[in-house]
């Protein structure tokens, strides 16, 4: 949870931000993002209850920037970029160096797994720790929904965002507006869950059998197999099924997920405005990388 007076207290090294000026190469780039995942890997609990929350978002997009290196460039920074769902900016710091002004923004509102303590918005933490403490003065962060970005039309080199789509309940106003933000040309990259992620969630809830549990299954089995009623059914019969939470908020029913985890439930809306698809590719077993350009 989140407190303003720990924030205010908490020390982050200067030169975390102040390096951000000098990187000029790739291997500059990745002595200073293995500098800033151990300082806030060391830290994790202050952020997160997750242990490899660092780690994990900071090797995607290690990966990511490997397999798209013309779209991640730090010879030539963006223009303008927008990061949708900025959290309390960690992505935005690992975004900073590729843009001259990096618009970060999140919901005016909490959400699922999003313990604000005193804080308003995600979106106040995030100023502190960008701005403020490692001093990066080109990222501004707002709060908005996303079918009403606060940007000009036709003023965004690049929209990013990772895990957010899946979350968005209206995603073809969504697109309309990421599309009216965009430039001409201009490119838009989206890291969504896949189908891996939602088979996964149900096996993590259903494997994980108590050896009473294993046996009465094993025995309930023998017997329907000695009394011949399923011996061409080789499929355990499971006497409770658990289904684990819902992954995105605005679909309540976990079989109905599926439609958040099928490509065509984000280039649908995505074609329909016109964008093109440039690649399609993971970063993980358990997702997809979107990207798209306004033609």
């Amino acid at each position: 949870v989140m407190d303003k007076a720990a924030l205010q207290q908490f020390s982050i090294p200067s030169e975390l931000g102040a390096s951000i000026k000098g990187l000029g190469s790739d291997e500059a780039f990745i002595d200073w993002e293995n500098k800033l995942l151990s300082f806030f890997a060391l830290n994790y609990q202050f952020f997160t209850p997750y242990p490899d929350y660092f780690r994990l978002r900071t090797y995607e997009f290690r990966v990511l920037r490997q397999l798209l290196p013309g779209y991640f460039d730090l010879a030539h920074p963006y223009s303008a970029m927008l990061e949708l769902g900025c959290n309390f900016g960690y992505k935005s710091v690992l975004l900073s160096p590729f843009a001259r002004k990096l618009f970060a923004v999140d919901i005016p509102d909490t959400y699922e797994g999003c313990d604000l303590g005193d804080f308003e918005r995600t979106t106040d933490i995030a100023k502190i720790i960008v701005n403020e403490k490692m001093a990066i003065p080109h990222v501004e962060f707002k709060n908005c929904w996303p079918h009403e970005l606060p940007v000009d039309a036709q003023s965004l080199d690049l929209i990013f965002s990772e895990y957010v789509l899946e979350h968005i309940p209206d995603l073809s106003a969504a697109v309309k507006e990421m599309h009216r933000v965009l430039k001409k040309g201009a490119v838009m990259v989206h890291t969504v869950p896949n189908t891996h992620d939602h088979i996964r969630a149900f096996l993590e809830a259903n494997v994980n059998l108590t050896l009473r549990q294993l046996f009465r299954i094993a025995k309930s089995q023998a017997g329907a197999w000695l009394k011949k009623q399923y011996r061409n059914q080789p499929t355990l019969r499971w006497n409770k099924v658990i289904v684990p939470p819902c992954h995105s908020e605005h679909i309540r029913s976990f079989s109905k997920q599926l439609d958040i985890y099928t490509l065509e439930n984000y280039l649908s809306p995505m074609f329909e405005c016109g964008f093109r698809v440039e690649k399609i590719m993971s970063t993980r077993e358990n997702n997809h990388v979107i990207v798209v350009r306004k033609g």
